[in-house]
């Protein structure tokens, strides 16, 4: 067709957003032209006097395309469900955290209601700054031992110091975990 080429195709497709294979099958492209579409997006070039690879090359490009649809579903699958549990765990009534390194890397909003202060305020000091006095010294026993493996118990009790200065009790049960690739903890802590 002399008003429409290939090219122009290839165009009209990439413009309309459908990820489906576009195969030229031409016998007066040119090798220049030819790497030219497949640089703009073609999925294959067929000479027409080689019409025995079109089979296997529509096969492929198929199961390409069928390949980049399961990624793309698994990956909005996955986002989805991020944002499901990210929305469970920020809704959340008790107080969740990640500590790692003696400092809180991750609280919810249950948890700064707990502490009357900002999540910013719980990540920037040490952990044992929001600890009573009298607990500091169990409390820094208890995160070595659950970041080694050695706490038995994931239930205990301490008491908690609030932005306001109040001590209050606090029952926590945590876990060891991997966070970034390092060892951290995973805590639930809420007023008995």
């Amino acid at each position: 067709m002399p008003q429409f080429d290939g090219l122009s195709a290839l165009t009209l497709l990439k413009e309309s957003g459908l990820d489906v294979p576009f195969i030229i099958v031409s016998g007066t492209i040119g090798e220049e032209r030819a790497v030219s579409a497949v640089k703009a997006g073609a999925s294959d070039y067929i000479p027409k006097d080689d019409l025995t690879r079109l089979i296997p090359t529509i096969e492929r490009e198929l199961q390409n395309s069928k390949n980049r649809g399961d990624r793309k579903r698994a990956s909005e699958s996955l986002a989805t469900a991020e944002a499901n549990f990210r929305k469970l765990v920020e809704q959340c009534a008790v107080g969740l955290y990640i500590i790692q390194d003696e400092r809180f890397v991750y609280v919810n909003p249950a948890m700064t209601a707990l502490f009357g202060c900002s999540s910013q305020d719980l990540r920037l000091r040490p952990l044992l700054d929001f600890i009573a006095p009298s607990d500091q010294d169990r409390a820094a026993q208890e995160v070595r031992e659950r970041i080694e493996g050695t706490l038995n118990s994931p239930r205990h009790t301490l008491r908690i110091v609030r932005h306001d200065g109040s001590i209050i009790p606090v029952q926590i049960h945590d876990t060891k975990i991997e966070f970034s690739g390092r060892p951290a903890i995973l805590g639930v802590m809420h007023e008995p």
